[in-house]
Formats: structure tokens, sequence, C-alpha cells
């Protein structure tokens, strides 16, 4: 259980980020460390006539790179 396509991270170590920037330059700071993300997950579910995305919470933790 890792990141997916289309996960979103919605926090780096309890840090808010909201722009690909911010993810970027936060990643690459704690590179050397273990980190928590919060991710929103999208799912797809079928409906009687269209299709909607859902989200769900999930904590993934990467281990320090090497």
């Amino acid at each position: 259980a890792g990141l997916r396509s289309w996960d979103k991270i919605v926090s780096i170590n309890a840090v808010p980020v909201e722009r690909y920037d911010r993810v970027r330059r936060l990643l690459r700071d704690a590179a050397k460390q273990t980190m928590q993300l919060a991710v929103i997950r999208y799912e797809e579910t079928d409906a009687s006539v269209l299709r909607l995305g859902l989200g769900k919470g999930l904590n993934i933790t990467l281990p320090p790179f090497p």
C-alpha cells in the first residue's frame, strides 16, 4: 500500500499542502527522514445514471530515501 495514480496529497508531516510546488519542496526537505502523508484516494463507484468519484482519507508512511 503506497501512493496510487490520482491520490491527492493533502499534508506531509502534518503540514497542509495545496499546491504541487509545496509538495515538491516538502518532499525534498524531508527526504532523509520518515514521512507521514495524508492523502485522499479517489475511487470510482457506479450510480444508475452517472459515475462518481468518491474519496477516502488515508495515512501513508514513506521510509527515508537512500
